[in-house]
């Protein structure tokens, strides 16, 4: 059995739209440091923080001595919906319609309407490098284990007291499940391209297909990278953007013209999936570091059975977890990785289809966009 420590963490929104935090609840066995640093992430205002509160979101950081975090934001409700809202401006619309206000600076029009005297609560899961470990370095397979334990629990008033979570890991360091379904729900363009913009920008925004949560699609990314790069990846499922806490991956499932907003006033990256045909051709110019056309090619080839093997065997020859790794080293692990796959032809064994279509269309269709992906990432003309 292993332990996971608690903090909860309780924001108020004041006038002007900035926030005070503070903590409302703390196990024993929490560093100082590491809750002053989660209180940090929560404190003060400015145009760049932005939350947003129409569904739950859960994000993961590293902590200032080693551990991890995995944190799950609620908000006080009395059951009338509340508006999405940014730092620094009031919005238009509620809940319901998904609005987003991305900063201060005019983009989107502010209203009479304050989020002066809403709060909400932030409980965060703190996990050793050990217990990491023990589920793979994949927090959201950490999260998933805490919730079928039923320990991530909607926080409305403060805790007297707040006790450890006793948890029995379990390791699944490559998960082909989640990646079949990745293929066929996702397609293996998208991914890939979301890979690169993970690997290229310092914020990625992205915006998944209707029917499919950010959770999954991160699921999906922990398992397409090795174990010793996954705390690597910093994320939120539902937008929580803040200069204090910067986070590579930010889920977004709101509008597209207000995704295009948010990345230009924040200055990331964004990957709408909508953009690109699971059925069709992918877009044009498209540039792929090694890594990414390695995943695009596994994902399109359907050779999970290589991919598991892959990354169990680079997680039993790394010595030392905590070591450094930088992620442009993926780029030349990828080309050892890629001498050592059979040569085989091009088969796409799970792709996405449309309801209604058969599966035959829609791997004929799917195939189309692939060859053409593959052929520009390795400079030759598609056939």
């Amino acid at each position: 059995m292993s332990r996971i420590d608690q903090v909860i963490i309780e924001v108020q929104v004041v006038r002007g739209g900035n926030c005070t935090a503070e903590v409302a609840a703390a196990t024993d066995g929490v560093r100082n440091a590491d809750v002053r640093e989660v209180v940090e992430w929560f404190s003060g205002g400015g145009s760049q923080t932005c939350i947003q509160f129409d569904r739950e979101n859960i994000f993961f950081h590293p902590l200032p001595y080693g551990d991890f975090a995995i944190g799950v934001i609620n908000f006080s409700d009395d059951g009338i919906p509340k508006p999405v809202w940014a730092v620094g401006i009031a919005l238009e619309q509620p809940l319901r319609d998904a609005a987003l206000a991305c900063s201060a600076s005019g983009i989107l029009k502010q209203l009479e309407y304050t989020c002066s005297g809403i709060s909400f609560f932030v409980r965060v899961f703190i996990i050793s490098p050990s217990v990491f470990l023990q589920y793979a370095n994949n927090p959201v397979a950490v999260y998933e284990s805490l919730l079928r334990g039923h320990y991530v629990t909607e926080v409305t008033e403060p805790l007297d007291k707040l006790n450890p979570i006793t948890v029995l890991p379990e390791q699944k360091i490559c998960d082909v499940e989640i990646l079949r379904r990745l293929v066929t729900e996702a397609g293996s363009v998208a991914i890939s391209r979301l890979f690169q913009s993970l690997l290229d920008s310092v914020c990625t925004i992205f915006r998944p297909y209707n029917s499919m949560s950010s959770l999954f699609i991160l699921d999906g990314i922990f398992n397409l990278l090795p174990i010793r790069f996954r705390s690597g990846l910093t994320f939120s499922t539902e937008l929580f953007l803040s200069p204090v806490n910067p986070l590579q991956a930010v889920g977004f499932c709101g509008e597209s013209d207000l995704a295009v907003k948010l990345a230009e006033e924040s200055g990331a990256l964004l990957i709408d999936f909508e953009r690109f045909d699971r059925y069709q051709n992918p877009p044009q110019n498209v540039c792929l570091g090694q890594w990414s056309k390695l995943v695009l090619q596994i994902l399109s080839d359907g050779d999970f059975a290589f991919w598991q093997y892959q990354i169990e065997a680079d997680a039993e020859s790394c010595d030392d977890m905590d070591e450094f790794v930088n992620w442009q080293d993926l780029n030349d692990l990828a080309i050892i990785w890629q001498r050592r796959r059979p040569k085989k032809p091009i088969v796409q064994t799970a792709c996405a289809s449309k309801t209604g279509e058969s599966a035959e269309r829609g791997i004929e269709q799917s195939m189309t966009a692939v060859e053409m992906l593959l052929a520009e990432v390795k400079g030759k003309p598609a056939s």
